[in-house]
């Protein structure tokens, strides 16, 4: 089933508030994040706060208390009657990775990103792109975005769910002049892409979340709040679990960046190949091309015995079976290092799925590549990974994906 199939076409007035809307979640979200941060991102009150679950240094809690809990939601843009929950702590990398990740400016880019961080939608669209990026902020976008999907995070309901949502997300500065990444996706009507009739078997949900990301030597501080309302009569802790998932995996998608990083990297390395093959080819065929001259002229202007015993002899090599010679292992590409027992049981290192060379299984890690029919998972050699971490890479280039 799929309703996104044009572009949303949004008047001036209506693109203009859905700028003031997204700015205004993201200042109110700011907000309680300064407020955290000057307290020294202390733990979360056990009596007012219930741990849903703990991931790597990322902790997920959920509100207890229903009145604040209100008051909470109103200054986040929500209504009341979803559950709240909380993501804080901390990730490597960066938080352009992080942006890197989740970026997609396509429906095509949309739909790779999203089966890569495992959401598996059954159709997906960039209706409206309201801003793009910049020199100053490359990764600055405002977009809404479709979404039809069987589960949310891990929570799979009996009817599908859709969401038509903006989502922005760039770089800001706060009132103390600190610098900070974010990204809001929250529920909005458009006329271009309402509801479905109830017949239709799918159920429109309702979903606000918000994510402000810091910079700490080598890590990303975060501070993520999510609200959403599946729809139907769904059980409450359904919504939580989904919005457990979505957090974790929006601040887990530094994974995503790699992967695009290497992705693109894998490509440049495919056509350095390919030109350096053709200008092989080409000398190559110059260089019979002026051997078969000269071996015409021997032949024809000298006529000698000896010039014909070696045309002969030269022919005759030519047509002998050549033994066959062991080719020797070759050794891992990053430390110089031969497979164990090589010369009795011919045992070789594998290629790195980015440069092809070898490498043994102590330099090499499982990754992933972004392909258009899904993610292909290789073995990646550690020169790679650093190499493509000090890639240089802009969100508004192409979208780098194996054909």
């Amino acid at each position: 089933m799929s309703v996104s199939s044009s572009q949303a076409t949004l008047e001036p007035g209506n693109v203009e508030g859905f700028r003031h809307l997204a700015h205004s979640i993201v200042s109110r979200t700011l907000a309680l994040e300064c407020e955290y941060d000057r307290m020294g991102r202390p733990d979360q009150d056990e009596h007012v706060w219930k741990l849903l679950k703990r991931q790597n240094r990322l902790r997920v809690y959920k509100r207890k208390a229903q009145s604040t809990d209100r008051l909470d939601q109103s200054r986040m843009g929500g209504s009341g009657n979803k559950p709240t929950v909380i993501c804080v702590g901390s990730v490597e990398g960066s938080v352009e990775d992080i942006l890197y990740g989740i970026h997609a400016k396509t429906r095509s880019e949309m739909g790779a990103t999203m089966l890569f961080m495992d959401r598996n939608p059954l159709d997906c669209d960039v209706l409206s792109v309201l801003d793009s990026g910049s020199k100053q902020d490359p990764f600055r976008q405002l977009v809404i975005k479709y979404l039809l999907a069987e589960t949310f995070g891990d929570t799979r309901v009996v009817n599908d769910r859709d969401v038509c949502a903006l989502e922005s997300m760039g770089f800001g500065h706060d009132s103390r002049g600190q610098r900070y990444g974010y990204y809001l996706l929250r529920s909005v009507d458009v006329p271009e892409c309402s509801p479905l009739p109830e017949d239709s078997g799918v159920v429109r949900a309702s979903i606000t979340v918000c994510c402000i990301y810091r910079q700490v030597h080598g890590c990303v501080k975060v501070y993520s709040k999510a609200m959403i309302d599946l729809g139907g009569s769904l059980p409450a802790f359904m919504a939580s679990d989904a919005a457990t998932e979505i957090l974790l995996s929006t601040a887990e998608a530094t994974i995503s960046a790699t992967s695009k990083r290497l992705t693109s990297l894998a490509l440049q390395n495919q056509r350095t190949r390919k030109t350096q093959e053709s200008e092989y080819l080409t000398s190559s065929s110059e260089s019979d091309l002026l051997l078969t001259s000269s071996r015409y002229t021997n032949s024809y202007n000298f006529r000698s015995a000896k010039s014909v015993s070696v045309m002969e002899s030269s022919r005759t090599d030519e047509l002998r079976p050549k033994t066959t010679t062991k080719t020797p292992s070759k050794p891992c590409s990053v430390c110089g290092k031969k497979p164990k027992m090589a010369k009795l049981v011919r045992s070789t290192h594998r290629n790195c799925g980015v440069c092809n060379q070898c490498v043994c299984t102590k330099c090499c890690v499982k990754q992933k590549l972004f392909a258009r029919s899904e993610p292909v998972p290789i073995v990646c050699c550690m020169a790679c990974l650093v190499a493509a971490k000090q890639l240089n890479v802009d969100p508004r280039d192409p979208f780098p994906m194996l054909p």
